[in-house]
């Protein structure tokens, strides 16, 4: 940005003691800057695909002709082919409809924005390589890997481009920097932009703990147990089948209260958790 608003989330990183004087400001009067920068703020938008382009029809029928088991892990498990699938045509409903997001475009106030993806999907893999408990697992994200995905993000890039050329956007000076450009306009190179510029988390990893029936992959039951074993729950966001449309705090958080809620009297139940809901 080069004629961006002031202060801005920037301002506040800048300088410690202005910035511990808008947070007091804030925590006593919910006036200043803290009342719009920080964090997420207030500066989002969550647009459907359809609201990013025209094709998205088109976009959704080219992913219903694809095979589901074309772009999943090498080795995938039956079951979890079968629970793949039946996700997948959910995604593609929500994905069709005007009401689900496909993407997070966020501008902080700072000078960059950033764009989360919502519906991916591709998936990935967890493996086991050593037989030490405490050793890092094998993570492959393959983040992008169905084609259809790089069309969405595509499709969302472009929109948040839309967003920050509006005359009330654009006199901040908004500019793209390396390795984006506003003269790059051809769908196919910016696919390789973003498949060297992309993130394969923000942090918010999930889904590796499905809460779904077991025939479909799923690992744990609707009262968070996984399934053969005994005294064993999972209260982090594993359980989810897919992202949701929101940052995971809340849920997170949630989830851990409602099963701290609900246990079992006898206490025997481990919990293998992420979130600090005070049970374990």
């Amino acid at each position: 940005m080069s004629n961006n608003i002031q202060p801005n989330v920037g301002t506040l990183n800048a300088d410690k003691e202005y910035d511990a004087e808008q947070r007091k400001r804030y925590d006593e009067s919910r006036e200043g800057p803290y009342v719009i920068t920080r964090g997420l703020s207030t500066n989002l938008a969550l647009p459907t695909l359809c609201d990013v382009t025209s094709r998205c029809k088109d976009i959704v029928t080219a992913a219903r002709a694809n095979d589901p088991a074309k772009y999943l892990p090498e080795g995938t498990h039956p079951t979890v082919l079968e629970g793949y699938k039946t996700q997948r045509e959910i995604l593609l409903q929500e994905i069709e409809s005007e009401d689900t997001p496909v993407a997070m475009i966020h501008w902080d106030t700072a000078n960059s924005v950033r764009l989360y993806f919502l519906r991916p999907l591709s998936r990935g893999s967890i493996k086991v390589n050593t037989t030490n408990p405490l050793a890092t697992p094998v993570i492959d994200f393959q983040t992008l890997f169905d084609p259809i995905d790089f069309d969405m993000v595509v499709a969302s890039f472009l929109k948040n481009r839309d967003i920050m050329n509006q005359p009330t956007m654009k006199i901040l000076g908004a500019k793209e920097a390396s390795p984006y450009s506003d003269d790059i306009t051809d769908p196919e190179e910016l696919k390789k932009i973003l498949a060297g510029a992309a993130e394969p988390s923000s942090a918010h990893e999930c889904c590796t703990a499905a809460m779904m029936p077991k025939k479909l992959g799923g690992v744990v039951d609707p009262n968070m147990k996984v399934y053969d074993v005994e005294g064993l729950r999972v209260i982090d966001v594993s359980y989810w089948p897919f992202v949701l449309t929101a940052a995971p705090t809340a849920t997170t958080y949630a989830s851990g209260e409602k099963v701290c809620q609900t246990r079992t009297r006898s206490g025997l139940d481990i919990f293998l958790t992420g979130a600090d809901c005070g049970c374990y």
